[in-house]
């Protein structure tokens, strides 16, 4: 009696790699002073403000730099959702009650919008999903230090 065999082919692997296949965070990617990062490691998290009786929604997208300190962009919004559409000025950090509040941890510092350069961030949709654009706009630490910032940012499919 002869056994059944099977023998895959191309279609087949086709399929098994297809259904294999693991849904990606899409890759945030900024330019600090020019020097591009990126990263797909972004998580949200939304918070009850007290102080502020209004709840907060963070998304922060982060790198792990040699020294074991991580490097990250925070864009923070009011509610418990992300907006998708619209244009909002990036707050400083003494204006941190409304949409658009960005904190830069960066070499071991925070850096903060200007209150003399402030920019935007515009909101659209992408995959049903938030992402947000940062035009170049300049950031200040509290230690002097300026830089120069840019970059592009998505809501997480799921957490890395």
């Amino acid at each position: 009696m002869k056994k059944n065999s099977y023998m895959l082919t191309g279609f087949d692997i086709l399929l098994f790699l297809c259904a294999c296949k693991k849904e990606k965070n899409e890759e945030s990617i900024w330019y600090i002073n020019g020097v591009k990062y990126s990263s797909r490691n972004t998580t949200k998290r939304t918070t009850f403000d007290t102080p502020g009786n209004s709840y907060k929604t963070r998304l922060r997208s982060t790198i792990q730099r040699n020294d074991s300190y991580s490097d990250g962009i925070s864009l923070i919004f009011k509610g418990t959702n992300l907006p998708q559409t619209g244009t909002f000025t990036i707050k400083t950090l003494i204006d941190t009650d409304r949409d658009g509040l960005i904190i830069l941890d960066y070499n071991h510092y925070s850096y903060y919008s200007s209150i003399y350069h402030n920019g935007s961030i515009t909101a659209s949709s992408y995959n049903g999903l938030a992402k947000y654009e940062i035009a170049p706009v300049w950031f200040k630490s509290n230690n002097g230090d300026s830089i120069l910032f840019s970059g592009t940012f998505y809501e997480p499919i799921k957490e890395q």
